[in-house]
C-alpha cells in the first residue's frame, strides 16, 4: 500500500507517474520486483470531495482557472490582478468587482467554503467573499458590519442575523472558512495568531450553488 501526498500546486484528479525501485519481500522468490525499477501510471483522486479550487494565480487576463478538476473556470469582472499571499490574487472593491463562475450543479446543506483574504479598509456590509444567487435564494460567506464574518443561507433570518464576532484584521492575509451542516454552521478565522471559531446552531435546508 502506497500513500501519495501532493505538494506545491499539484492537484488531485490528475494523472502522475510513480517510480518504484528496490522493493524486496522475503516471503517470495525472487524477492525483488521485476523490472526494477518499475514505473506506474496512477490517478490521484481527491479524498476531500473538492468541487472547485481557484488559486487565482494567472496574473493577467480575465480568466480564473478551476484546478479542482470540474472545469468551473471563472471570469474577472471589474477585478484586477495584484500580489497575493503566495503568487497572485485578485483585487475586489466590495461592490462592483467579482470573479463570476458557472453553476457548480451542487445542491446541498453540507459544504465548506474557504478562502485567503486581505482586507483593505472598511468593507461594505454584505460584501461577498463567495456567494451564490439561485433564483430568489442566496447563500454564501460575506462581510457584515464592523468587518466581521457573516453568512446567508437561503435568506433565513437565523443565518443572516447571526453575528460571529470574528473580525477580519485589516492589511493581513487571513484564512477564513464557512462550514455548513444540516443542524449547525461554523466560522473559522486564522490570521497567523491562532485559529478562532464561532458556531451557529440552526437548521439549513438544501441550497443550490
Amino acid at each position: 500500500r502506497v500513500l501519495l501526498t501532493l505538494s506545491g500546486h499539484r492537484t488531485a484528479n490528475t494523472g502522475y507517474l510513480l517510480r518504484i525501485q528496490d522493493v524486496a519481500d522475503a516471503a517470495y522468490t525472487p524477492n525483488v520486483m521485476s523490472p526494477n525499477p518499475t514505473t506506474l501510471s496512477v490517478l490521484v483522486s481527491d479524498g476531500f470531495g473538492t468541487v472547485a479550487w481557484w488559486p487565482l494565480d494567472e496574473a493577467s487576463g480575465a480568466s480564473a482557472r478551476d484546478l479542482g478538476g470540474g472545469g468551473f473556470n471563472g471570469t474577472l469582472e471589474n477585478a484586477t490582478w495584484t500580489a497575493g499571499r503566495s503568487g497572485w490574487s485578485v483585487n475586489l472593491n466590495g461592490t462592483t468587482a467579482d470573479v463570476a463562475i458557472p453553476a457548480l450543479n451542487l445542491n446541498t446543506n453540507t459544504v465548506t467554503i474557504s478562502a485567503w483574504v486581505r482586507r483593505s479598509g472598511t468593507q461594505s456590509n454584505l460584501a461577498g467573499i463567495f456567494f451564490t444567487r439561485a433564483g430568489s435564494s442566496a447563500a454564501g460567506l460575506q462581510f457584515g458590519t464592523t468587518n466581521q464574518l457573516r453568512y446567508n443561507w437561503n435568506n433565513v433570518a437565523a443565518a443572516t442575523n447571526y453575528s460571529s464576532g470574528l473580525v477580519v484584521p485589516d492589511g493581513t492575509w487571513t484564512f477564513v472558512a464557512l462550514v455548513v451542516e444540516p443542524a449547525r454552521e461554523t466560522f473559522y478565522l486564522n490570521s497567523g495568531s491562532g485559529s478562532r471559531s464561532a458556531t451557529n446552531l440552526t437548521t439549513h435546508s438544501i441550497e443550490g450553488f
